[in-house]
């Protein structure tokens, strides 16, 4: 059965780079990455109004002007990224900061600002220690990670788990907050959802509001129920 398994994984493989299309702009964006790594980089160690401090240099998900801290789930991608393109202590580095944080407030914020502890994003830490180890075989590290790792784990069982056994995205965010989603995207729309009877039923904020901007949410829009 393995030696299927193994020889389907392959031919779906061959199969996938066949149809793969070529687009001739990646080239250049793959160079650009590969130019613009070190514009990424930032170290700030001490909290400084929302910036949450980390002890190790890290990378954020823009070389230009916004975004300026670190993010969870980005990383893990941006992990990728810097082994692939030989920089494995970065990637490192912004793994360490992540276990920092569990190890600081019991699980991963959105991101190293303060305005996001009510958020969660997916919980790929352990696939980001794991890459790590991949490359350094650092075996007490990896304890004392799988230690920090139980953790974070602990947090989704409690505070995101669904009736069902299964863990959920979740948020914590307050009624304020909701409503001014709500009323955000109504501007966005050009119409005004709380006139029209509408309420939100928040499943999951990614990011914070920025000057009553959103970059984006999961949530349910639903009409008020009216009392008879």
């Amino acid at each position: 059965m393995k030696k299927i398994l193994i020889v389907m994984s392959a031919a779906a493989g061959l199969a996938f780079a066949g149809c793969r299309p070529q687009n001739p702009d990646v080239p250049a964006v793959r160079e650009f990455i590969r130019d613009n790594w070190h514009t990424t980089v930032q170290h700030c160690t001490a909290d400084t109004a929302t910036l949450i401090g980390l002890p190790y240099p890290y990378t954020v998900p823009t070389a230009g002007a916004m975004f300026r801290e670190m993010y969870y789930w980005d990383t893990f991608f941006t992990n990728e990224g810097l082994v692939r393109d030989g920089h494995p202590e970065l990637a490192k580095g912004n793994t360490d900061n992540l276990l920092y944080m569990v190890r600081r407030f019991g699980k991963v914020y959105n991101g190293s600002r303060t305005y996001y502890e009510a958020r969660s994003q997916t919980p790929y830490l352990s696939m980001m220690v794991d890459r790590i180890y991949r490359q350094t075989g650092d075996k007490q590290w990896l304890a004392d990670a799988y230690e920090t790792l139980k953790e974070e784990y602990g947090f989704w069982m409690r505070e995101r788990l669904t009736p069902t056994g299964l863990n959920r995205y979740g948020s914590s965010a307050s009624d304020a907050l909701v409503d001014e989603f709500l009323v955000t995207g109504g501007k966005r729309l050009g119409t005004d959802l709380f006139d029209k009877g509408y309420t939100l039923s928040l499943i999951h904020i990614s990011e914070p509001t920025r000057l009553r901007r959103i970059s984006y949410a999961v949530f349910c829009l639903k009409k008020k129920k009216t009392k008879k």
